[in-house]
C-alpha cells in the first residue's frame, strides 16, 4: 500500500494526471535469470518495472510503448549493450531509468528521445566511450545524470546540450583527459559536478565557462599540473561555487589569482598535491573561505603574506608537509582560526608562531623535529581547548611557563613523545579546566603534584592516560592517590621498586605507596 501511496505521491509532484494511475502497480521480475525481455509480459497498469539482476542484453523498438502508467525503469545488473532508438518510444511519464552496470558503450542521439519528464538517469559502470552531441537533448526536464565509471576520454562541446534545468552530474572514474571549451555552457542550473578520477592535466580558460550556479566542484584524483590564473582564470566564472576539490594532483605551486572569481567559496581541499610554493594573493579572492586543506604536500615555509585575504578562515590543516619556518604574524591574517592542524613538519622551535589567534580551539603540532617551546609560547590562544603535541620526538622538558594562559585547555596530548622525561612544578598551574590529559609513550617515571596549582586544580579532570611509561611507584606519586581530583590512569603500570613491577598504579596498595621511603626503595 505504501508503495502505491508513494507512486501517487511522485505524480502529484511531477505534475502527471493521477486519474489515469488509479490502478498503477509495481512489477517485479527481479534476479529472474531473464535473457530475453520479450520474453516478460508486463501489464499494462505497471508504474514501476523492477528487471534488475537478469542477463538481458538488448532493449528492442517498441516494447514499452503500452505502459503508459510507467514512471520508473530499474534494469541495473544487466548485461544490456544495445538499445533501439525507440526503446523508451510513448512512455513519455517516466521519471526514473537506471541503467547502470551494464555493458552500453555508446549513448546515441535517439536512445533517451521522447522522454519529456526524465528527471533522473542512471549509467554508471557501463562501458561508454562515447556520447553522441545533443544524445540528451529531448531531456527538459532531467535534474540528476550519473555517467561515472566508464570510458569516457573527453567531454566534447555538445554532449549536454539541452539539459537547461540539470542540477548535478557525475563523471567520476572515467578516463577522461580533455575538456573541450564550452563543454558545460548549456548548463545553466547545474550544482554539483564530479570529475575526480579521471585523467586532466590542465585546466583551461573555459573549461567551466556557463557554470555560474555552481556550488560544488570535485576535480580531486586527476594529474593536474596548471590552472590558469589572474582576471580570467579557470574559475572566474564560477561565482556562486561553495566547494572545491583539488586534491591528490599534481600542482607545484599557487599562482596569484589562481582563485580569481570564487567569491563566494567556503571550502577548498588543496591535499596531496606537490605545492611547494605560495604566491603572496594566491588566496586574496577568496575572502570567504571557510576550510582550507593543504595537508600531504611540500611546503617548507609559511610566510606572513601567505594567507592574505583570509580573514574568515576557520580551519586551517597542513600537516604532512616541510615546513621549516612559520613567519612571525604568519597567523595574523586568519585571526577568526578556530582549528589549526601544522602536524609532521620540521619546526625545532614554537615560539609566536600562533601569535593573535585568540579563537584558536585545537591545535595540532606533531612533529619528529620538534626540541624547544618558548616561555608563553601559546599565551594568546585564550580560547584553546586541545593542545596536541603528539609524536614530538625530541622534545625533552616541558617548563613551567611553556603552558601559560591556557586556562580553557582540556584535552591536553603528549603521546609517543619518547625523549620527554621532566614535567616542571608548575607547568600545568593554569589548566584548571583540564578534562584529560595524554602522557603515553615518554620517558617520565614520575609526577610532583605541585605540577598543578594545588590551591585551584582542575575542576573537571575525569581521564588520564599515563600507560607505557616506567612510573617509579614510591612516596613520590603518594599524592595521586590521596588527591580526589586526579583521574588514575587504569593503563598505567609501576616499573618500580621490583617487588611492584608490572602492577597498575590503581592496584598498588595505598600504604605501600605513600608509607615508602626512598631509603626503603634504595
Amino acid at each position: 500500500m505504501m508503495s502505491h501511496k508513494l507512486v501517487v505521491f511522485t505524480l502529484i509532484l511531477t505534475g502527471i494526471n493521477i486519474f489515469h494511475y488509479a490502478h498503477a502497480r509495481s512489477f517485479d521480475k527481479s534476479n529472474s535469470n531473464i535473457m530475453n525481455i520479450t520474453s516478460v509480459e508486463i501489464p499494462d497498469n505497471t508504474s514501476q518495472l523492477h528487471l534488475e539482476g537478469n542477463f538481458i542484453t538488448y532493449l528492442p523498438a517498441n516494447y514499452l510503448r503500452s505502459l503508459s502508467n510507467l514512471t520508473h525503469v530499474y534494469l541495473q545488473r544487466n548485461q544490456i549493450n544495445q538499445i533501439a532508438d525507440s526503446a523508451f518510444h510513448e512512455v513519455s511519464n517516466v521519471i526514473l531509468i537506471d541503467l547502470s552496470h551494464n555493458n552500453l558503450t555508446i549513448v546515441k542521439n535517439m536512445t533517451f528521445h521522447c522522454l519529456s519528464n526524465l528527471t533522473s538517469l542512471s549509467l554508471q559502470k557501463n562501458k561508454i566511450s562515447d556520447i553522441s552531441d545533443s544524445a540528451f537533448f529531448c531531456l527538459k526536464q532531467l535534474k540528476n545524470l550519473d555517467l561515472s565509471r566508464n570510458q569516457l576520454t573527453s567531454i566534447k562541446k555538445m554532449i549536454f546540450y539541452g539539459l537547461s534545468i540539470l542540477s548535478t552530474i557525475s563523471l567520476k572514474e572515467n578516463k577522461i583527459s580533455d575538456l573541450a571549451d564550452l563543454a558545460f555552457s548549456s548548463l545553466a542550473q547545474l550544482r554539483n559536478l564530479d570529475l575526480s578520477q579521471n585523467k586532466l592535466s590542465s585546466l583551461k580558460k573555459l573549461s567551466f565557462f556557463g557554470l555560474g550556479n555552481l556550488h560544488e566542484l570535485n576535480i580531486g584524483h586527476n594529474k593536474i599540473d596548471l590552472i590558469e590564473s589572474g582576471t580570467n582564470s579557470t574559475f572566474s566564472w564560477l561565482g556562486q561555487l561553495r566547494n572545491l576539490d583539488l586534491s591528490y594532483n599534481k600542482l607545484t605551486s599557487l599562482e596569484n589569482m589562481i582563485f580569481y572569481g570564487l567569491s563566494n567559496l567556503l571550502e577548498i581541499s588543496l591535499r596531496k598535491n606537490e605545492i611547494s610554493e605560495i604566491s603572496d594573493s594566491a588566496f586574496s579572492s577568496v575572502m570567504q573561505l571557510r576550510n582550507l586543506d593543504l595537508s600531504y604536500n611540500k611546503l617548507t615555509s609559511l610566510k606572513n603574506t601567505t594567507f592574505y585575504g583570509l580573514g574568515n578562515l576557520l580551519e586551517l590543516k597542513a600537516t604532512d608537509n616541510k615546513i621549516e619556518l612559520i613567519e612571525s604574524g604568519t597567523f595574523l591574517q586568519t585571526k577568526n582560526l578556530t582549528l589549526l592542524n601544522i602536524g609532521k613538519h620540521e619546526l625545532t622551535e614554537i615560539n609566536d608562531q600562533f601569535k593573535g589567534l585568540h579563537k584558536l580551539e585545537t591545535l595540532t603540532i606533531k612533529s619528529d623535529t620538534l626540541t624547544t617551546i618558548k616561555d608563553f609560547a601559546f599565551s594568546d590562544l585564550v580560547n584553546l581547548d586541545t593542545l596536541d603535541v603528539t609524536g614530538s620526538n625530541s622534545l625533552e622538558v616541558i617548563r613551567s611557563n611553556h603552558l601559560k594562559g591556557l586556562k580553557k585547555l582540556r584535552y591536553l596530548k603528549f603521546i609517543y613523545c619518547p625523549s620527554l622525561k621532566t614535567i616542571e612544578e608548575g607547568a600545568f598551574s593554569d589548566l584548571t579546566n583540564l578534562y584529560a590529559l595524554y602522557l603515553y609513550h615518554t620517558k617520565i617515571e614520575t609526577l610532583s603534584e605541585n605540577i598543578f596549582n594545588i590551591s585551584n586544580p582542575p575542576h573537571y579532570f575525569k581521564y588520564s592516560f599515563m600507560g607505557n611509561n616506567d612510573w617509579q611507584c614510591n612516596s613520590s606519586l603518594c599524592w595521586m592517590i590521596k588527591r580526589d581530583w586526579f583521574p588514575i590512569s587504569e593503563g598505567a603500570q609501576c616499573a618500580g621498586p621490583a617487588h611492584l613491577a608490572g602492577k597498575g598504579l590503581t592496584t598498588v596498595n595505598t600504604g605501600d605507596l605513600c608509607c615508602m621511603t626512598q631509603s626503603k626503595i634504595i
